[in-house]
């Protein structure tokens, strides 16, 4: 008897990094096949951010392989009901679209990939461990004195630290994400962990960010001191030092106003990548773009997006540069 493929356990597709090049000439019945596995994973309803990613890279193998992904529009489009999923009723929990109507809609046709919801959470939570996060578009403010205020970017999350009976020495770690530091007194001193290194500011108004291995340290006001690797530099209104592992640079001139503008609930861009906006706008939007066109992630843009309405960016590059659009359940963005 023929098993449903609903009822089977999908297994991954290869990863771009399992082959050391791509077939010659590339195989469309493999893709094909690769394409199924993504449906088949994608639709178990368990996919994780990283296997998103995954997905894209290997949408990006070839031009086939995004051709193959291509089809997805018209095949969703002739699904028809499975497109409210992107806007589900308030209130109502989202329809779950049934695995075998999804494949049985797209028997005999090219693959279909879909990306899964990366939801977001509302609120700030307290760890056991005393460590504050924030979700995913929420901005936080933590008043640690009457003169000294921290606010918290998206996806942030940072420990205040126990400085024993000193009252003018506060201590800071950055775990992850993205700070705001305002220190209006000269008497109190505040001091910012991040990464294995350092930032002391008195009087000082700061913007730190802390994403992977990487530190940006911006001073936007005063002065500050970053200390890395046994390493010393100072930074005054509108300088910025970076550092990883591998390296720490000397200060270089930045736009400040641009740099902090999302304590504003904006965000700035002046000759970036579209690429790299697209990546800064999923840090806040809930879901996920999807930018496969490489050419178009390769043009640096000017723009100016608020909070509220990141998708803009999606209006900017379909009217602009005339790249298509597909939505997928859960916010999730595709452009091809």
């Amino acid at each position: 008897m023929r098993k449903d493929p609903s009822t089977q356990t999908p297994s991954m597709p290869p990863s771009p990094d399992d082959h050391t090049s791509e077939p010659t000439p590339l195989d469309p019945e493999l893709i094909q096949s690769q394409a199924n596995d993504w449906l088949l994973r994608i639709t178990a309803g368990d996919m994780t951010p990283e296997e998103a990613d995954e997905f894209k890279r290997w949408c990006g193998l070839s031009k086939l392989h995004a051709r193959t992904f291509a089809e997805t529009s018209r095949v969703w489009r002739l699904i028809g009901p499975a497109a409210e999923l992107s806007e589900p009723p308030k209130q109502q929990q989202p329809p779950q679209l049934s695995r075998r109507r999804f494949i049985a809609a797209a028997a005999g046709l090219a693959g279909i990939a879909v990306v899964t919801h990366m939801g977001m959470r509302s609120g700030i939570s307290l760890d056991l461990d005393s460590s504050i996060k924030t979700a995913r578009g929420e901005l936080r403010r933590l008043d640690i004195s009457s003169d000294i205020a921290v606010t918290l970017n998206t996806l942030t999350r940072v420990e205040l630290l126990d400085t024993g009976s000193s009252t003018n020495q506060h201590h800071l770690r950055l775990l992850s994400g993205e700070v705001d530091v305002q220190c209006n007194t000269s008497f109190e001193d505040v001091r910012i962990h991040a990464a294995g290194g350092e930032v002391h500011g008195t009087g000082a108004h700061l913007n730190i960010k802390h994403i992977d291995d990487s530190v940006h340290v911006t001073c936007l006001q005063g002065m500050a001191q970053v200390s890395f690797q046994g390493r010393r530099k100072s930074i005054g209104p509108g300088e910025q030092v970076r550092y990883s592992p591998s390296s720490f640079s000397t200060p270089a001139k930045v736009d400040a106003n641009d740099v902090g503008s999302w304590i504003n609930r904006v965000l700035v861009f002046n000759d970036t990548p579209l690429g790299e906006v697209v990546e800064e706008i999923n840090r806040y939007r809930p879901g996920k773009i999807l930018l496969l066109n490489s050419q178009v992630a390769a043009r640096r843009v000017q723009a100016r997006f608020e909070l509220d309405r990141l998708d803009e960016v999606i209006t900017l590059m379909t009217s602009v540069y005339g790249i298509k659009s597909l939505s997928l359940p859960g916010s999730v963005v595709v452009l091809t």
